[in-house]
């Protein structure tokens, strides 16, 4: 398959697959209360729904990655979308909310194998600096999914009840693996067996490698801060500001534009700037964000205003995009015979990572929002020290200051 040097509007069919995985996510999220209601669960059980997916997609992909490489994206994202689209329809006999748990691990595996596919092609689809941007596209798509999809999901939920999300799932996968049929992703690249010693060897090689670690370490200390964001928008937008939750969205929506904003921004600037420069300036903005936390609370006090919250966690999503942009085109650039293993890597370390972070940062959540002003700061600090880390080593030197 002969590689692209730019990216064009032929290739706008790609954005509707990097959706499947974080659609299936959030457009479920405004029928948890009916769900838990309709089975009689409690929201903690319900809760499962979420979690499960998220970690089956998080874990699948270590699996999916090295079959990427060894059979293909084009047979795994099938595979995925059957799965996927097995989960969504299986919803129909959902019943108790151990069925429904078990459907979402399902679904979450699919959405595993699904992520992968899509991520793991672009290097074999693109070339030069073509692959970081579309990656940076790839964000700016996945950004708008939390604003669209629960609208979505409560519509459906509104007139046709909890399960009718699923079954708009199971159409829209169905629509992407039309797509993928009509224009299949890259096949068959080696035929080396497979094995766990195979698949640990791929991921030890991986490892190995100055970029992917500063582009991995990069993306997940941006991510880590989104998830913040995530986590602790509820406690301070509905619990601490009485902003009602059907007003939620709006919030969200900024956030949205803010990283749609840096994903443009990065796919403009590659080829232009350097992308550790890019890295620089996401985490300088982590840092903005975090002081503009700290001032905000501290010196404002009583008279803090939900703004104040918004537009520092705007920089900071602005901040992320780019870390993610130029985080996943260091990383993953350079891996052609090993794109499915890096991609999935790079993406269960950044879950992983980040859902640590966030957690830990809940649970010694303070109301002034120094604890999240503080994650800002450290994230900020570590993606500087790994910029300046890798500034020094010969190989760097080699490739960069010729």
């Amino acid at each position: 398959m002969n590689k692209k040097e730019c990216l064009s509007y032929r290739d706008i069919w790609l954005f509707p697959l990097v959706a499947i995985a974080p659609m299936g996510l959030d457009i479920c999220i405004p029928g948890m209360t009916t769900i838990a209601d309709n089975l009689n669960s409690s929201l903690g059980s319900v809760q499962w729904i979420i979690s499960g997916f998220i970690l089956c997609m998080s874990l699948g992909q270590l699996i999916f990655g090295p079959m990427v490489d060894r059979y293909g994206s084009h047979r795994i994202f099938v595979f995925g979308c059957g799965l996927y689209f097995c989960g969504s329809l299986a919803v129909f006999f959902s019943d108790s909310i151990s069925i429904l748990i078990t459907v979402r691990l399902l679904q979450g595996l699919g959405a595993s194998a699904v992520a992968v596919s899509i991520f793991a092609s672009v290097p074999i689809l693109f070339t030069g600096n073509t692959i970081g941007r579309v990656y940076s596209l790839f964000n700016g798509v996945i950004s708008l999914v939390p604003v669209i999809a629960p609208i979505i999901g409560g519509a459906l939920i509104l007139g046709y009840g909890w399960k009718a999300s699923f079954y708009f799932l199971a159409g829209f996968i169905s629509i992407c693996l039309a797509l993928v049929l009509s224009k299949p992703l890259p096949s068959i690249k080696n035929k080396d067996t497979i094995n766990i010693k195979s698949i640990i060897s791929g991921y030890v090689q991986v490892m190995k490698y100055p970029k992917f670690r500063l582009g991995a370490i990069a993306s997940s200390f941006g991510f880590a801060s989104q998830l913040i964001f995530f986590s602790s928008s509820p406690i301070v937008i509905i619990d601490r500001f009485d902003i009602p939750v059907n007003e939620f969205g709006f919030y969200f929506a900024i956030n949205a534009a803010a990283i749609t904003s840096g994903s443009l921004f990065v796919s403009y600037s590659l080829g232009k700037a350097k992308e550790t420069s890019i890295l620089l300036m996401g985490a300088g903005c982590l840092c903005i964000a975090a002081v503009g936390f700290m001032i905000s609370s501290w010196l404002l006090k009583e008279h803090v205003l939900i703004w104040n919250y918004i537009i520092p966690a705007t920089i900071g999503s602005f901040g992320f995009a780019l870390l993610m942009g130029a985080g996943a085109s260091v990383a993953l650039s350079s891996f052609k015979t090993l794109s499915g293993t890096a991609s999935a890597l790079i993406a269960a370390i950044q879950m992983s990572f980040s859902s640590l972070v966030a957690w830990i940062c809940i649970q010694f959540w303070s109301s002034d929002w120094l604890t999240m002003s503080i994650c800002y700061f450290m994230l900020s600090v570590g993606i500087t020290m790994s910029v300046l880390g890798f500034y020094r080593q010969p190989r760097y030197v080699a490739e960069y200051k010729e």
